[in-house]
């Protein structure tokens, strides 16, 4: 694989994993024609904010609004922080970015977005508790919820590898796109460290396809199965803010969850996964096994 980088230079290599992001570059370039960056319709508002009272540290909470149209997420990353997002669905003709890209808002256009945003939710009738984190906002992003059409059906593209959200980017409403990321370079990891390393530990690339076609068996609908989970996620939130009746029932419902597990269960599909068992699980088969452990001779 060679790269050539916009200052005219390049690099060789054996082996290319790609970890540049929903907008990757390195997917363009091999699988560009079988699929596409698309804007979902949402664009996400948030940011970080100091948190001073104990009302601030009630935990995880996804209020939503009839009036707004729209619903947030809210929760404690630190017993001084707290993060909030503003889900806020547009039309894409509207939106001056759809490609997904972060933009980061400077101090004051972050403290003016906030201010604008909490007097558009005062006015709405949102709940003062909800609005003191944009008046305490330390920064703000805005950030165009993407999601590829169609999804890649492998992530392997003969010796480059996708992994993160350049293989697989989501929508964030259970938090586990960067953990998917995570999960993709562990799993890539440990199959190698079992299958690439001889007895003496030197690396090669001999059995590298076993590597690649099980990390596709394993991660391709493994990410799918999340990003659907995510999707469904959003729909059931962005319901609640524009039927009463409906968010009533999720509300109780949410409400005894958060009781009970002191978080949304969907949510435990990301943290309660193990990738370390999942990959020992598959080694062990014995089809695997075989076809990684035997030697092959001049007659099989």
């Amino acid at each position: 694989v060679t790269l050539h980088f916009c200052d005219s230079s390049f690099r060789n290599t054996r082996l290319l994993l790609a970890a540049d992001g929903s907008n990757s570059i390195i997917r363009n370039v091999v699988a560009g024609h079988l699929t596409k960056l698309t804007y979902t319709g949402t664009t996400c508002f948030y940011g970080v904010a100091s948190c001073d009272t104990a009302s601030d540290k009630r935990g995880i909470c996804f209020p939503s609004s009839e009036t707004s149209k729209c619903h947030g997420c809210f929760y404690p990353t630190s017993p001084t922080e707290m993060c909030f997002q503003f889900h806020m669905p547009t039309k894409s003709g509207n939106e001056e970015s759809n490609d997904g890209n972060w933009t980061t808002l400077s101090g004051k256009a972050g403290e003016k977005e906030c201010k604008l945003l909490a007097k558009q939710l005062q006015k709405d009738g949102w709940n003062d508790r909800y609005l003191d984190p944009l008046n305490r906002a330390r920064q703000a992003i805005k950030v165009p919820f993407v999601l590829l059409e169609p999804r890649l059906e492998s992530f392997v593209y003969n010796r480059i590898v996708l992994v993160g959200d350049a293989a697989h980017p989501n929508v964030p409403y259970l938090g586990q796109g960067a953990q998917m990321g995570l999960e993709d370079a562990g799993v890539l990891a440990l199959l190698m460290n079992d299958v690439c390393l001889d007895a003496d530990g030197n690396f090669s690339l001999q059995k590298i396809d076993s590597v690649f076609e099980l990390y596709d068996r394993m991660r391709v609908p493994r990410s799918a199965a999340i990003i659907e989970n995510s999707i469904d996620m959003g729909r059931v939130q962005q319901r609640r803010a524009e039927h009463k009746r409906y968010n009533e029932m999720k509300e109780e419902m949410i409400r005894r969850d958060v009781f009970f597990h002191s978080t949304v269960p969907a949510i435990y599909d990301g943290p309660a996964y193990d990738y370390r068992k999942d990959v020992n699980t598959v080694l062990r088969e014995p089809k695997v096994y075989v076809s990684l452990h035997m030697h092959h001779a001049d007659t099989i």
